[in-house]
């Protein structure tokens, strides 16, 4: 073999051993990059809540107006956000006739400085919630000793019947075996996400998943940002745990306790009804009957929205509120239309439009130069001396200025009469008119009015003079042709 093949396989080699050892050794990371959440899925807030009621067999759906809420448009449970404009009287009658005949009704309030006309139809008070400083490090003082504190009737979403009563052995031993029993409850809820604390807390098991670390105490300060401003959209997924202060448990009778992130926005009451989420803040989620139906107010439908559905026990609480109808088949978000101007047009004044375009399309098409070859201008003619004196006699005649054509006449067949016979030239008026009636045979009218340069007043007289003058001019050229 020759030395310029060994030479090409070594260099092989030596190249190959080199790409091998680089990959070997080279350090391969994955990037990960978020992917961007689609425009539907911004514009349209309820879209995993309607996939996922779709997945579990009920009929989900989309209502733009709420004066369609009948016939084939009636659902068994209305879901009704704050997004809401101006309900209308007939909207309004139409809802309460939908939860008066069997349906049932989940609102969100809107904010107590505005006007909400469903909330009012039902009766439904909304008012700011005022913490006091003084109530909340009280508070913060009775979680650190959960066994010596009075129980709050309303905290963490359900009430709890605890009596202490010094000297009575039988109660005090009822007493910690019920107390027994909740703790037991609570640390089996909360070995789902985490270990419960003694303080109520819980914190997560793996460490990559945990949000604040074990040594915080429940009266910590809390960032909202961590959870409402997450960088990474997998945090966005993520469970939300204690101490987040809008974190609640939920607990209703034969379903297991829910934690539900409801942020805190304002006091709901309506009169003679219980709370099912209230604290000593204020009441947050009321449910009462409506006929045969049933409504529920809320303070916020934020845990039902795309990126908090799959958050704790968010998908679980929409399900039981969706329940509370007792043969629930068919949902119903309402999701207001947008009434644009383009829409309106296109759907009241799309006749008037059309017509109006046609118009402007004619109007264009006249107005625009036509396509093809551009015609060539006429060869110039080269007119006669006779023709541009016709066209100006045409003007001054048109413009009531014939005595200057008839003044110009005279004086040109005078002086032509003058320059063929000289002698006229030193003849008076009466030798003029004399010679030009034997000579050129006019009338002594015409005569007259060629030697004394004087036009007539009439239309038909200045007709005649313009014809004498022609004659005059005609006799001329006949005799300068007769001396050729």
């Amino acid at each position: 073999m020759s030395r310029q093949f060994w030479v090409a396989l070594v260099v092989v080699l030596v190249l190959g051993l080199g790409t091998f050892g680089f990959f070997s050794v080279f350090d391969r990371a994955i990037i990960e990059r978020p992917i961007p959440p689609k425009p539907e899925v911004l514009r349209d807030r309820f879209r995993a809540a309607i996939r996922t009621l779709e997945h579990l067999d009920l009929d989900a759906d989309r209502l733009g107006l709420l004066e369609a809420l009948t016939g084939l448009n009636r659902p068994d449970v209305l879901i009704v956000g704050d997004d809401r404009e101006e309900v209308s009287a007939r909207a309004r009658s139409r809802v309460q006739a939908f939860v008066e005949q069997g349906g049932v009704l989940i609102l969100e309030a809107k904010w107590y400085a505005e006007d909400d006309s469903l909330a009012d139809l039902f009766g439904v008070e909304r008012r700011a919630i005022v913490s006091d400083e003084s109530d909340e490090s009280e508070s913060s003082e009775s979680d650190d000793d959960a066994d010596d504190a009075d129980g709050d009737p309303f905290e963490d979403g359900y009430s709890e019947d605890e009596t202490v009563e010094d000297g009575a052995d039988a109660d005090s031993d009822v007493e910690s075996e019920d107390s027994t029993a909740e703790d037991s409850t609570a640390e089996d809820s909360a070995a789902q996400d985490g270990t419960a604390t003694e303080d109520g807390t819980t914190n997560d098991t793996e460490g990559e998943d945990a949000d604040y670390d074990e040594s915080e105490d429940a009266d910590s300060d809390f960032d909202l940002d961590d959870y409402f401003d997450a960088a990474d959209s997998s945090d966005r997924l993520k469970n939300r745990f204690f101490p987040d202060p809008n974190l609640r448990r939920i607990q209703w009778a034969n379903v297991p306790e829910m934690l539900v992130h409801i942020p805190w926005q304002q006091h709901l009451s309506r009169f003679r009804t219980e709370a099912i989420l209230a604290d000593a803040s204020g009441q947050y989620v009321l449910t009462f009957p409506v006929g045969k139906g049933e409504v529920v107010v809320l303070n916020s439908l934020s845990m039902f929205e795309n990126f908090e559905l799959a958050r704790n026990d968010h998908a679980e609480f929409l399900w039981q509120l969706i329940h509370r109808h007792p043969d629930p088949k068919s949902v119903m978000f309402y999701i207001p239309e947008r009434r644009d101007l383009a829409d309106w047009v296109k759907k009241n004044a799309w006749a008037p439009m059309l017509a109006l375009g046609i118009l402007i399309g004619f109007w264009l098409w006249r107005a625009m130069p036509r396509f093809g070859p551009i015609a060539e201008d006429p060869v110039p003619v080269r007119r006669r001396l006779l023709e541009h004196l016709r066209a100006s006699g045409n003007f001054l005649a048109a413009a009531n200025q014939r005595e200057e054509i008839g003044l110009a006449a005279l004086r040109v067949a005078l002086a032509r009469v003058r320059r063929e016979f000289p002698h006229i030239g030193i003849a008076n008026e009466a030798e003029t008119r004399e010679f030009l009636i034997k000579q050129f045979s006019l009338t002594p009218d015409c005569a007259f009015q060629i030697a004394s340069q004087q036009t007539p007043g009439t239309i038909l007289e200045w007709t005649r003079l313009m014809r004498a003058c022609r004659d005059v001019h005609a006799a001329l050229d006949h005799q300068q042709i007769r001396k050729r």
